[in-house]
Parts: structure tokens; C-alpha cells; sequence
């Protein structure tokens, strides 16, 4: 007799191996994310007339008032039609634009990445005189923001004093804390003196577009403005230091004034950083094109609210008796030579002495 051969159950092994390969038979999960029950929540709490929270807790939470808030969601929402409130392809009605822009606000104050927040959201001159230095347009400095997700390749050009990959901003503030100027992305290997170098803060003066600036300090006038700067940057007409080893009492005063002052940039930085955490912990981003979106986003919101916080609306045309809309004349187009000179007169170290000196003699007559 032969031997039976048993075979095995077509549908028993097709179980069974459906059992052992989970992943082809897992069904799509389906989260309700209650949408508008999130807005509705948030609007109870912020916005409505009587809400919950006073206007203090909202700028706690994402640092700016609720009225620079509106302001800024109204012209990003006429600006660009992501953040309009729509419907999906099923006929479910999307987030509110608030609701959006509330998200990237969270973000920007605190570092969290977009999962963080599904819960919470549902959503996937005069100033200058006073203080003894006229003419004085802000004071210069640099800052680094450190990137966690650098390239290996590229570690050796962005890891500078920190020992770890950073990116450099360079920044002019006054003393509201209002950012002048913002230069983002130089590798954190460059010392100031190599961003001076490579910034645009002195490329409107140096062709002949920067506003007229006149003072007259100890008797003596001057036609160019300049930043209060530590001691690693150069000896120019555009920028003033302390003395480096000051020997009487007058270099001393003016030392330690120069010093004070100069750092507005750095409480500026302070500021900066205690408003949007995510500029103060490792950014996380793999390309440096969103970092600096990240770095003018957080500059320009910060300067919004300084401004906001200073009880000056924003004037417009309309504002003025007859006013007209702006109209753009031509610039003035300067020759190689023209611009060579400018430069010279800008990096010109004897008027740099002598605004030094003068300075003393006004601070300490």
C-alpha cells in the first residue's frame, strides 16, 4: 500500500500566515480630532467678549497681544489662502484660520514639534542723546543657534567657540529691544569680524541710499551714524568701542558706559530667545532655508510686538490730511569709484579716534 500524504488546509494556512504577516491586515485608524470643538474651546478662552482668560495669559502663552494676534491672522489669511477655513474632499469643514495660525505661534514660543500640538489646536533718535552718545544708531553683535541636524560633511565649517554646529545671526538693536538689522547664516566657524565683512549693514551707506545722518559732537560734525560694538570689531568711522586699556578716569567712565549700552543687542538676544523657545533650544530642521524662515519669522514677530507694546499705531495713507500713496523714485546709481570711496570713508580709522575722543570729552567735559 502507499502512504497517505495529508496536506494541509488551503485556508488554515492562509490564516495562519495572514496571523504572521499583521501588517497587510491592519485597518487605517481613524482619529476624530473634533475640530471645531478645539476652536470653540479656544474661542471661549481668547476671544470672545466674555472670555475666560484676560488679554496677560494670551501673551504669556503666545507672546503677543490678542490685538497684534488679529492683526497678523487677518493679513496672512488675505495673503494666502492655506489658512482659509474649508471643507475636504468628504465635506468636513476644516480648522479655523485662527486656529492654524494659533499653531505656529505655540510653535515659535515653545520649540514643540507640530504632534505636540494636536491636542491643544485639532490641527496636524532722542534716546541716543540722553544717554551721551548722539548719532548713535543701535549696537551690533553676534548670536549663535545651535544645529542639531547638521550635516557631518559640513560639521568642521559650522562648529565654532561652542564646539558644536551653530548658525550665526548678526543683529543691530537699540534700546527698546527693536531689531534694526538681521543677518542669518553664516557658519558658526566665523568670528564677528568675518560677518562684518560678509553683512549687508553697511551696503545702503556705502552706495548712497542710507538716510541722511548729521551731529555735531564736541564741536565737531559728523555725517555718518554708528554702532556701539565690543572689541573684536575693527577700528571704523561706523563703529564705536570702549578702550581697551583705558589709563585715566575719563577713558575708564567712557569704558564702562560704552560697555552698558552696547548691551542692548545682547538683552535684545535675551528677549529673543525667552519669547520663542525654539530659537533657544538646537534647531531641528535638516536645510538651513527653513531656519532662516524660522529666525525672520520669530525677528519680525518680536519687532511687531515691541511696536504694538509701545501704544504707536501704525499710520497709514489714509491717516493724513491729503495723503497720497508712496511713489518710488529712482535710486541713485553710484560708479565702482564713487562706492570705493564710500567704503574707505566707512572703515576710515582717524575719524574713528576722533569720534572716540570726542565722545569722551561729551560724556565727561
Amino acid at each position: 500500500m502507499q502512504p497517505t500524504i495529508s496536506r494541509p488546509n488551503k485556508s488554515r494556512s492562509t490564516a495562519a500566515s495572514a496571523l504572521q504577516r499583521p501588517r497587510y491586515s491592519v485597518p487605517r485608524v481613524m482619529v476624530k480630532r473634533k475640530i471645531r470643538e478645539t476652536w470653540m474651546r479656544l474661542s471661549e478662552h481668547y476671544f470672545d467678549p466674555q472670555k475666560v482668560y484676560p488679554d496677560a495669559y494670551f501673551r504669556r502663552m503666545y507672546r503677543v497681544s490678542p490685538r497684534l494676534f488679529r492683526r497678523i491672522a487677518d493679513a496672512v489669511t488675505a495673503f494666502d489662502d492655506y489658512f482659509e477655513e474649508k471643507e475636504n474632499k468628504a465635506g468636513k469643514t476644516g480648522a479655523n484660520p485662527y486656529q492654524k495660525i494659533l499653531a505656529c505661534f505655540k510653535m515659535l514660543a515653545t520649540g514643540l514639534p507640530p504632534l505636540a500640538l494636536e491636542f491643544e489646536f485639532g490641527i496636524s533718535k532722542a534716546v541716543a542723546d540722553n544717554r551721551g552718545f548722539p548719532g548713535m544708531i543701535g549696537s551690533i553683535d553676534c548670536m549663535h543657534w545651535e544645529w542639531e541636524k547638521c550635516p557631518v560633511a559640513w560639521g568642521g565649517d559650522h562648529r565654532g567657540h561652542t564646539h558644536k554646529p551653530t548658525i550665526i545671526l548678526e543683529a543691530v538693536a537699540g534700546p527698546n529691544l527693536w531689531i534694526w538689522h538681521a543677518f542669518f547664516g553664516l557658519p558658526g566657524s566665523l568670528n564677528d569680524v568675518n560677518v562684518l565683512h560678509r553683512s549687508h549693514v553697511f551696503d545702503n551707506l556705502a552706495a548712497g541710499k542710507a538716510p541722511t545722518v548729521s551731529f555735531s559732537v564736541n564741536g565737531n560734525a559728523y555725517d555718518m551714524g554708528y554702532y556701539l560694538a565690543d572689541g573684536i570689531y575693527p577700528d571704523w568711522a561706523t563703529l564705536v568701542k570702549g578702550v581697551a586699556r583705558p589709563t585715566n578716569v575719563k577713558e575708564k567712565l567712557f569704558t564702562t558706559k560704552q560697555s552698558a549700552y552696547r548691551k542692548d543687542v545682547e538683552r535684545a538676544f535675551g528677549v529673543l530667545q525667552a519669547k520663542f523657545k525654539i530659537l533657544r533650544g538646537p534647531a531641528r530642521s535638516f536645510f538651513m532655508n527653513k531656519m532662516k524662515y524660522n529666525m525672520e519669522c520669530c525677528v519680525i514677530v518680536h519687532n511687531m510686538a515691541v511696536e504694538d507694546e509701545r501704544g504707536q499705531p501704525v499710520a497709514g495713507v489714509h491717516d493724513f490730511h491729503h495723503g497720497t500713496e508712496p511713489q518710488f523714485l529712482p535710486r541713485q546709481q553710484l560708479d565702482a569709484a564713487e562706492m570705493i570711496q564710500n567704503h574707505k570713508k566707512i572703515q576710515s580709522r582717524v575719524v574713528h579716534s576722533k569720534l572716540q575722543a570726542d565722545l569722551m570729552d561729551h560724556l565727561i567735559p
